[in-house]
């Protein structure tokens, strides 16, 4: 992925040895400090991937997989940027779209395919974190999936600020030329269930860029919007399952 930066275009205050004015240094600090998080994000993300996938295929080939879903069935929406004080969040759920059905269908789906398990069990969890998901959990073999939302940096339109679960984020200035990402963002964790080690753990991502706005002040999905979200989102969210499960070695 790749920040994209604005250069400082201000020419050094005589005399001075700073390469840039006083003035110019807070916002190029601000700037810095953005793009060090959207690093931290992306290896944050990456990073706990550090696992081989042909291994962790072999170990849990011939094993029974219990699959917990924690995405909720509500879409995360966020309008960043309405002003520079008011950023807002929320959830909204649509009737015809169930993210956390869809997801635990397409994990059901891609693991039946793949022929080697010889069960396959997929429960809903209310919980979105993956320590909070284990609790009460009383398998003593196979093997565990827990699949739960998380963040990405925005690939979209390149900016600073990060995707959260299945959903919608609108970026705008003042309120002016709002844009707008449609994302899947879930994360997996690979564990065994004997031992409660975790054998892999990776993220999925897949999103689309939308140059108009699709969320009202609420944040909200507007009305003429609310039926492409309901029939686009289903293929990021088999888009994102599907990558999820190649990087975790499971298909």
């Amino acid at each position: 992925m790749v920040a994209r930066s604005t250069r400082v275009s201000s020419s050094p205050d005589q005399g001075s040895s700073l390469p840039y004015p006083m003035a110019a240094i807070p916002v190029l600090l601000v700037r810095c400090l953005g793009f060090l998080c959207i690093a931290m994000g992306f290896f944050g993300l990456t990073g706990c991937a550090s696992f081989d996938p042909s291994v962790v295929k072999t170990r849990t080939e011939g094993q029974a997989v219990r699959v917990l879903v924690g995405v909720p069935e509500e879409l995360s929406l966020s309008w960043v940027g309405t002003t520079v004080f008011n950023n807002e969040a929320g959830l909204e759920r649509l009737e015809r779209l169930n993210p956390r059905a869809l997801v635990g269908q397409s994990v059901m789906t891609l693991l039946v395919e793949a022929a080697r398990y010889p069960a396959v069990v997929v429960e809903d969890s209310p919980e979105t974190r993956s320590t909070a998901m284990l609790n009460g959990v009383t398998a003593s073999s196979g093997v565990l999936l827990l699949v739960y939302p998380c963040a990405a940096p925005d690939q979209a339109f390149q900016t600073n600020q990060f995707y959260r679960g299945v959903g919608l984020m609108q970026r705008s200035l003042l309120g002016l030329t709002p844009r707008t990402a449609m994302h899947a963002v879930i994360c997996g964790e690979v564990i065994d269930a004997a031992t409660r080690t975790s054998m892999a753990k990776t993220d999925a991502v897949s999103y689309q860029r939308i140059d108009s706005p699709y969320l009202l002040s609420g944040p909200k999905i507007k009305e003429e919007h609310r039926s492409s979200v309901a029939e686009s989102m289903p293929n990021h969210i088999r888009a994102a399952t599907s990558q999820l499960l190649e990087r975790l070695g499971l298909r």
